[in-house]
């Protein structure tokens, strides 16, 4: 996958590598090599570890990752279930290209106003394969008045249909001395940090958007302040904010 994302005076360029695999009706795993992300679907249980932060949790399965939802029709590097594409298509046009492959240009119907609803597809004409997709977003980012454009391209290589899979793909056990926490069908979880630290972890699906939030919380030593570290990922970056608040005296029974 290649990421292209800037504004009036920024750009950058990532690019990154995803392995998947996929057994139906509900079996998934998909391996980041940037930073090793990890995610496994048993078809129970989503697992989640992330190496380079030392975390780990799981959650009920609520939707299966690395799918393409044409209602917002944004691209991840672990997109790669097509099985919805047809739907919520307002216009499918056939472009001219040079590689062999059916290139179509699909406007998907969506009510936000921040995503350019047209996505590339590059289909092999024999499987019917995506072999590649693109396509923008342009979100706004109100608190800091500016917006940033997101290109992303993904190329998927050495394809493989109707293989067997080794059932060890779709189980994982997490290493000792990792820090879990279990995250609950509502999609947030609760795991201690150090000294006394507590962080708070959800996922949510906000205007079509897979949005992490994590919130740092540590009082300081007299227990007169609070200290809030609150950080949001979306699909084209972080934002993270810190503030303190005053903790009022326990009351004094009558």
């Amino acid at each position: 996958m290649v990421t292209e994302s800037g504004d009036s005076e920024t750009f950058d360029r990532n690019q990154r590598k995803t392995q998947a695999y996929f057994e139906a009706p509900d079996k998934i795993r998909i391996e980041q090599s940037r930073r090793g992300q990890l995610t496994v679907c048993d078809g129970v249980e989503s697992h989640h570890y992330m190496p380079h932060a030392n975390r780990y949790w799981k959650s009920s399965v609520r939707r299966l990752a690395g799918r393409f939802r044409p209602e917002f029709p944004t691209l991840t590097d672990g997109t790669f279930l097509f099985n919805d594409i047809a739907k919520w298509v307002i216009r499918a046009e056939s472009l001219p290209d040079e590689s062999g492959a059916l290139v179509i240009s699909v406007l998907y119907h969506t009510d936000f106003d921040h995503i350019r609803p047209a996505v590339l597809f590059w289909i092999d004409r024999e499987s019917h394969l995506i072999l590649r997709a693109e396509g923008v977003i342009t979100p706004r980012f109100p608190f800091r008045e500016e917006t940033r454009t997101t290109r992303t391209a993904l190329r998927f290589a050495h394809l493989a249909v109707n293989q067997p899979i080794p059932p060890e793909i779709f189980t994982f056990t997490p290493p000792e001395g990792v820090e879990v926490g279990v995250t609950n069908p509502c999609g947030v979880g609760t795991t201690s940090g150090p000294a006394g630290e507590m962080r708070m972890n959800s996922e949510a699906a906000i205007f079509g958007m897979n949005l992490k939030f994590e919130r740092r919380l540590k009082f300081s030593e007299d227990h007169k302040e609070l200290h809030i570290v609150e950080r949001i990922t979306t699909p084209t970056g972080q934002t993270e904010h810190e503030f303190t608040v005053p903790v009022p005296p326990p009351a004094t029974p009558e």
